[in-house]
């Protein structure tokens, strides 16, 4: 099963973009050809990676960051997330103005993301950790199982095991 959530822009990037445009203008209209093709240059940069950022949760290769054509794609296996925080920047009481999610990961990284529909990014990151575990502990239980008849040795080392969990 596969998943894909789009990338949430913060307002902080159209105010960006909306300046970058106005300076696409300034260098157009003074002839500044310079400042014109650099502001160009940003500009379409900068609308390519709003269009195109998403991010992919599949079962099997874990979630997949997508920031446009332009950069790298960057896959990160479900196990690795250790937790997912919220954070809230600048935050002044309830109001801040740029809200995100932050996945720990076991190797000590974060990685921020900024879903469109935060609950069901987080709701279906779980999940498909539970099913990959799930899935995990059944392919180990159909391996260690004895092929010719019923080993009680076996059996016994198997529920011992299933008691720890």
């Amino acid at each position: 099963m596969q998943r894909v959530f789009t990338a949430k822009v913060h307002i902080l990037t159209w105010i960006l973009l909306l300046i970058i445009v106005g300076l696409t203008f300034w260098g157009g209209w003074t002839g500044e050809g310079l400042t014109l093709a650099f502001s160009l240059i940003l500009a379409s940069v900068m609308i390519e990676r709003i269009i195109h950022s998403r991010y992919v949760i599949d079962s099997n290769n874990g979630l997949t960051i997508h920031q446009g054509k332009f950069s790298r794609s960057q896959t990160i296996p479900l196990e690795q997330i250790l937790r997912v925080d919220v954070i809230r920047w600048p935050a002044i009481g309830k109001f801040a103005l740029r809200r995100y999610l932050l996945l720990v990961l076991r190797n000590g990284r974060e990685v921020p993301v900024s879903p469109t529909r935060e609950d069901e990014f987080v709701d279906c990151i779980m999940s498909m950790r539970k099913k990959a575990a799930r899935q995990e502990r059944d392919n180990g239980m159909a391996s260690r199982q004895p092929l010719g008849g019923n080993d009680p040795f076996m059996t016994q080392e198997f529920e011992d095991e299933e008691d720890d969990d």
